[in-house]
């Protein structure tokens, strides 16, 4: 694997003819996507493939178009990232026509959007260590029980609201009594107020999912808000450990190509190959994440299947975050999202 420095927030590599630089992310989804899409495209296509185990940060695209050096081909973003990205011009869209139409008619037509297509579903839910309940109580199966202590005692953690889009904002106004169905647009002052009721039981605001490993994993924490694929991996080796997709909120990566892509012909091979059903499912098993392609379910154990937040069953239970809302301009010019950390930033601090 050619290397890849690291400059100003720049990547700067040295792609050739028949390659292709991907960011596959990092931590456990870098190692699962190296296993399940990288390393079998490679034998299968003789195209070699740069991968950096880095998250994709929309400030690397921007810096990129701006230093008119694309060193990228390929990456995951959010819903929210994407939409805000292809805003302001800096994504190619998707050649649909490159991607087999078998494929394609397997991915939700509400995952299939012009600059960009879903990859994978996460979900951010309830978890629980089993052993730290209160003897005779039931666990918290919901955020409304989550935000009582008295009755659910024990430490907790959250996610911070520092990084955009994310946060525990729904789970606030869940728990103080809004339907998910009027979550949107949301309230940041009654979610702060909230918020200011469990934030003495919460031990930790994790921002990523080694965060929430290690306080699962290390037995400080009862209770808490988590990605459904960490809280998986920690109860490979923890059976006490459990989590509910009730009011669970779903998130959605895809593969999108920066504008200008040196390789986007590789690209775009890289994306058919990745959404192909056995990849996905592949992809799953490594992760504990959901696959967007349907058919993917066919090459999944029932019983793991059913662990999914896209199984039937799992997802009517959850809700979709809202990309939109977030990627909304504000009056200032802001995006909702960025508006929300400067909030949780003073928020946090008080």
């Amino acid at each position: 694997m050619k290397s890849i420095a690291v400059l100003g927030g720049l990547f700067i590599g040295t792609c050739q003819a028949a390659s292709l630089t991907v960011l596959v992310g990092g931590g456990m989804l870098g190692d699962s996507m190296m296993t399940s899409v990288v390393e079998p495209f490679e034998k299968a296509t003789g195209i070699k493939v740069n991968a950096v185990k880095q998250q994709c940060a929309p400030a690397v695209i921007r810096t990129m178009a701006q230093s008119k050096r694309q060193d990228i081909d390929l990456c995951m973003l959010s819903s929210a990232s994407m939409i805000v990205l292809a805003r302001e011009g800096l994504l190619a869209e998707i050649n649909y026509q490159a991607i087999d139409p078998a494929v394609a008619e397997q991915i939700e037509p509400a995952l299939r959007h012009k600059y960009g297509v879903g990859f994978f579903n996460y979900a951010i839910a309830l978890g629980y260590d089993k052993s730290k309940l209160r003897a005779g109580v039931n666990a918290p199966q919901n955020w409304g029980e989550f935000w009582d202590p008295k009755k659910f005692p024990g430490p907790r953690i959250l996610q911070s609201g520092a990084y955009p889009g994310q946060g525990p904002w729904e789970e606030a106004l869940i728990a103080d009594g809004v339907p998910v169905e009027k979550l949107y647009p949301i309230d940041v002052d009654r979610a702060l107020k909230s918020l200011d009721k469990i934030k003495p039981a919460v031990r930790k605001w994790w921002m990523v999912g080694a965060e929430q490993e290690q306080a699962f994993s290390g037995g400080g924490a009862a209770m808490g808000q988590g990605f459904d694929g960490v809280f998986q991996n920690v109860m490979k080796t923890n059976e006490k450990l459990a989590y509910t997709y009730a009011q669970a909120k779903i998130y959605t990566l895809h593969l999108v190509v920066p504008k200008g892509a040196r390789n986007s012909q590789e690209a775009e091979k890289f994306v058919n190959f990745a959404l192909d059903a056995q990849r996905q499912a592949l992809f799953s098993k490594l992760s504990g994440y959901s696959p967007t392609n349907r058919s993917a379910f066919k090459f999944l154990d029932p019983a793991f299947a059913s662990t999914l937040v896209g199984a039937p069953g799992n997802k009517e239970k959850a809700y979709y975050a809202n990309a939109d809302w977030y990627s909304a301009l504000d009056a200032s010019g802001k995006t909702n999202a960025e508006a929300l950390i400067k909030r949780w930033n003073e928020w946090v601090l008080k």
